[in-house]
Parts: structure tokens; sequence; C-alpha cells
């Protein structure tokens, strides 16, 4: 499900397709990694869940970034704005 979500971070802002998976794949990432520090904190030391904690707040900045801040533009929006400026 990693591998997935990371692909789901990156494909669609290259390809400009479905720009709106990139936000959902980060909010899955950051339920998978709340997920993983609950585990890593009751079965070994907490100092071994901080990799997953920055993690999974890169996830959250990410999907919140990609929601609000900074929305893709998708392939439709990206041709009509070159259209608007030709």
């Amino acid at each position: 499900m990693e591998i997935l979500g990371g692909l789901g971070l990156v494909l669609p802002g290259m390809l400009r397709i479905r720009t709106a998976l990139t936000p959902l794949a980060a909010a899955c990432l950051c339920i998978i990694m709340i997920g993983t520090v609950v585990v890593t904190v009751q079965t070994m030391r907490a100092a071994v869940a901080v990799l997953p904690f920055v993690t999974g707040a890169l996830a959250c900045f990410v999907a919140y970034g990609r929601w609000r801040v900074a929305p893709l533009a998708g392939s439709r929006a990206s041709a009509s704005q070159q259209a608007a400026h030709s």
C-alpha cells in the first residue's frame, strides 16, 4: 500500500491525469503512518517511531498543500489556460 501511495503522489502530477488523486494518496498515507507509529510505539521503543512519524507528517503536509494551498491543475484546466493565453 505504501508503494501504491507513493505512486499516487508522483504519477498524477507528472502525467496530469486525475490530479485529485495526489491529495487522496497523501491522506491515505497519513492514515497508514498513524497506524505504523501506534504499532511501533506499542511493540518497540518510542525512538524507533520517529521515522514513521516524520514520514506521516510530511504526507499530511502534502495532502493539505495539494487540497488547499496549491492544488494541481488537471489536463483540462491547463489546456484551457493555454488557450486563454494564446
